[in-house]
């Protein structure tokens, strides 16, 4: 069974979040589902939880039975309840192999200065692009990251102890940037990090959080184009007390979809390397140091955006179970420190929340900062469940 020290759990909306530290899984579950996992937590067999839950709701035990089985088999899946702890991964002292490093660089991201190499050339390429504008010129670091590729598998390792693996290179890219991000903000961690851009807009920091392709770095080029800073692109912080962002000086990732769009507004893209990375083909580029914040910035406003040309210009409010589940989804993984979880709670709940389709950039613009506008004049903007607005400029 599960040792309950693993997983902590917070009350949130009518359900909880759960974060397994070991595992970093991360979840929302409904009331049923936090029942569930407290069961579950406290020693109890499927077939005892059932009863339980047959009990407080008056139905039949044979009718949950299987409902509570496929939870607890969902939640193995996501790893979210393990049996044992996974073999090998940070449990003693360990030298990673000898290794031809094609890159090997010394990053601060507003923190203290961390080592990154890596092994396999490609890889090293796609890191020194995105880690560029955070290159660290005087040498000496508090901890090294080494990327290894063997047997078409990628490794990371933190001074000495083995970490991650996976055979993605995305995957890999995601990770050993999440670690060097965690080990420089170390003496202050995060609570979480988004997969997501993050902008200020006249001092007000709004994180854009989708699936990868939906357009969210079109959006923050857009934005930082008519007035707005980087925060920061892909992999953004949040500060441990659950309210403002962390900047990190790394570049944006731009498709190929993107290109003419975001280099009319940055001609510096179409001179930047082209990267293949799962099948697409991406350009990095850095939009200067006057079009980037320095301090945190305070979490003002989340959008999920999606772009459709055939689309009207529309805005959906969202409710803090939805937000957090979004978020969620799209990849956000909570940083293993005392508060983290709460910290991301008091997030969700604060920081209202809405997804925008848009069919061009500018309508996109003009919906990210009339949501701005509106919660300027209130504590927190009361609207209807959806908005349609013809959205421009």
């Amino acid at each position: 069974m599960t040792a309950k020290a693993d997983i902590e759990c917070v009350a949130f909306g009518e359900g909880v979040l759960a974060h397994n530290r070991l595992t970093a899984a991360l979840c929302a579950l409904n009331g049923i589902g936090g029942f569930v996992l407290n069961e579950h937590l406290a020693g109890q067999s499927p077939q005892q939880i059932a009863a339980d839950l047959a009990d407080l709701f008056g139905i039949k035990k044979n009718d949950v039975e299987q409902d509570v089985a496929a939870l607890e088999a969902e939640w193995r899946e996501a790893s979210l309840i393990v049996d044992a702890e996974p073999a090998g991964f940070g449990e003693e002292e360990s030298q990673p192999p000898v290794a031809d490093f094609q890159c090997d660089l010394t990053i601060a991201c507003n923190g203290a200065p961390v080592r990154l190499r890596c092994e396999e050339p490609y890889l090293a390429g796609l890191l020194q692009a995105v880690a560029a504008p955070a290159v660290y010129p005087d040498g000496g670091s508090n901890a090294v990251i080494d990327v290894l590729y063997r047997n078409e598998v990628y490794t990371g390792w933190l001074d000495g102890q083995i970490k991650w693996s996976c055979s993605d290179r995305a995957l890999a890219r995601h990770w050993a940037l999440r670690d060097t991000i965690a080990a420089s903000l170390q003496a202050v961690p995060p609570a979480a990090i988004f997969h997501a851009s993050g902008i200020s807009l006249g001092g007000d920091g709004v994180v854009m959080a989708a699936l990868s392709g939906s357009g969210k770095t079109t959006l923050a080029s857009g934005l930082i184009a008519s007035g707005g800073k980087l925060i920061s692109d892909d992999l953004l912080p949040l500060c441990a007390d659950g309210e403002r962002l962390a900047p990190l000086p790394f570049a944006l990732s731009v498709k190929s979809g993107s290109w003419p769009i975001v280099g009319s507004h940055f001609p510096v893209l179409q001179d930047s390397t082209v990267f293949g990375n799962r099948k697409l083909q991406i350009r990095y580029f850095w939009p200067g140091e006057a079009h980037a914040e320095k301090n945190p910035v305070p979490a003002r406003l989340i959008v999920l955006p999606r772009w459709d040309r055939q689309a009207k210009a529309e805005t959906t409010a969202l409710s803090p179970d939805e937000a957090i589940a979004l978020l969620i989804e799209t990849g956000t993984r909570l940083v293993a420190s005392e508060g983290a979880l709460a910290a991301f709670a008091r997030f969700g709940e604060n920081v209202p929340a809405y997804s925008i389709t848009y069919p061009d950039l500018d309508a996109g613009i003009g919906l990210v900062k009339a949501l701005l506008a509106d919660l300027k004049t209130r504590d927190r903007p009361i609207v209807d469940d959806k908005v349609t607005a013809t959205g421009s400029g």
